[in-house]
């Protein structure tokens, strides 16, 4: 007999327990990995005056954390074979076992590799490309058009003469900016051999954070930008722009951008000048991973919070999951949660007629067309990010459906009655909505049908007083995004 929905939700039930205690796992890999390395050199991470440490860390953690052979490692299989010695020593750290096995000739390629690095040098300077912009300007740095879309609230109050988006080698990106006419600063170090400094030779394994660094310091001590703004803070690039800001004495600011199920690596050890955060719940759940860092809250620019009743109409809004691509090896919820969410999507516009289904896009991960098709009916429409702003979507959403995201707290913050499937037990998610009595949360398919049908026909949510929903955004969302706008802008100190 196969396996139905809820055959396959109890089978990857285990899988997602195991997914979260391999993140939690990996972290803790990462920490002996880098103290095994400052006991043998306590300066391994200096380069330049600055300490490259926490750079370092944050690659090694999204570098790994979709890695096949190191779940497969973790779960127990023992018959696994790498080129990648950090991958290794990652494994041992984590309990697991790989072996070993250079690639013939392995040695002679990164000599061939290094050569014509080598030669390129002698013939060229630091990839740094100025699109018309004037030196002293503050720097609005973005990785992906879903950052550049984040921070619009925030640049359209600035006069245009005043600022440029500082953006790394993406050629996508760059087209983009220039068709809109936006002034931009790139730097795309990859072709560089020479090093501008000197570095532990331990350090040069990891030659591609060095030539970033040098990039981004030749840049910046140019251009003399009078601050930079990121949102998220937790990228490889995010902290090298921090390391090399405190060598040159230009202030970063990071304003948070989402929030993580789990605070791993990335949200580990932040140092920013200021970290602007939507609401002090939040930097009390941070501070602990980030003593060294100084939280201000300011509140979240995209969403208008309420504590009364939601949206009147009927619409049920589902909040489709970012890197999907990577979910069977390193997401919380694997494929099969996957599918069930799809096709609880469909069950619910076949159940609920009168209701829109609204399908709401995740900035990062824009449904492919197959998803699309699949996903087609009579009454669901798709709200892509590009198109549609998140407070207008949260302003018409009845109901909110969605794995463990930042979602589940910007509905609860708008009032909206919110469906959390969480297939791993081994966790919850901080802050827990449920606790509050703002959610309710479920761990597969059938489940999350009871309680979609026990919310719309019995209103189980939303007959919560609203006293509680008033505390829960006092914590975490304090004020509407008009509000938190001219925050952030008086914290960046533009006039």
């Amino acid at each position: 007999m196969g396996a139905g929905p809820v055959g396959k939700a109890i089978a990857m039930f285990i899988d997602s327990n195991k997914k979260h205690d391999f993140i939690v796992a990996l972290d803790k890999a990462i920490d002996l990995f880098t103290d095994q390395l400052i006991k043998k050199d306590p300066k391994f991470f200096f380069y330049r005056n600055a300490n490259l440490q926490f750079a370092l860390e944050k690659y090694l953690y999204f570098t790994y954390s979709h890695n096949p052979i190191l779940m497969q490692s973790f779960l127990g299989q023992t018959d696994l074979e790498s080129d990648d010695k950090i991958l290794v020593r990652l494994a041992k750290f984590m309990g697991g076992t790989i072996k070993y096995c250079p690639k013939r000739f392995a040695w002679l390629k990164r000599k061939i590799k290094d050569s014509r690095l080598i030669i390129l040098d002698l013939f060229s300077k630091i990839n740094v490309k100025r699109n018309e912009i004037n030196k002293g300007k503050l720097l609005f740095f973005v990785e992906q058009e879903k950052f550049k879309n984040y921070f619009e609230p925030i640049t359209s109050k600035i006069s245009i003469f005043n600022w440029a988006y500082l953006i790394r080698d993406n050629l996508k990106l760059v087209k983009l900016l220039e068709s809109q006419k936006f002034s931009y600063l790139q730097y795309a170090p990859f072709f560089r051999y020479r090093l501008l400094g000197k570095s532990s030779k331990g350090m040069t394994e990891f030659r591609f954070l060095l030539r970033d660094f040098d990039a981004l310091y030749d840049l910046l001590l140019r251009e003399k930008p009078i601050k930079i703004v990121l949102a998220e803070g937790n990228s490889t690039q995010h902290e090298l722009i921090n390391q090399v800001s405190k060598v040159l004495g230009i202030p970063v600011v990071c304003i948070q951008q989402g929030w993580s199920p789990i605070v791993h690596t990335g949200f580990r050890h932040m140092s920013y000048d200021k970290m602007l955060v939507w609401g002090q719940g939040f930097a009390d759940l941070l501070q602990t991973h980030n003593p060294e860092q100084k939280f201000i809250v300011t509140g979240s620019h995209v969403i208008s919070p309420r504590a009364g009743k939601s949206a009147t109409s009927k619409v049920l809004t589902f909040f489709i999951p970012n890197n999907r691509e990577y979910i069977k090896y390193d997401r919380i919820i694997t494929s099969a949660d996957l599918e069930s969410f799809y096709e609880l999507i469909l069950w619910t516009a076949q159940e609920f007629p009168d209701f829109l289904i609204n399908i709401r896009e995740h900035p990062g991960a824009p449904l492919s067309k197959v998803e699309k098709l699949m996903l087609k009916g009579e009454n669901i429409k798709f709200s892509p990010s590009t198109a549609v702003s998140l407070d207008s979507v949260l302003s018409q959403t009845t109901i909110g459906i969605t794995f463990h995201s930042t979602t589940i707290l910007e509905c609860v913050a708008c009032g909206i009655p919110t469906l959390i499937i969480n297939p791993a037990t081994s966790y919850k998610f901080e802050p827990d909505t449920t606790a509050y009595g703002l959610s309710k949360e479920v761990v597969n398919l059938e489940q999350a049908k009871e309680i979609l049908l026990d919310i719309i026909h019995n209103n189980s949510i939303s007959s919560l007083s609203k006293e509680i929903k008033r505390r829960f955004n006092e914590t975490f969302f304090p004020y509407n995004k008009e509000k938190s706008i001219q925050n952030i802008l008086r914290h960046i100190k533009i006039k």
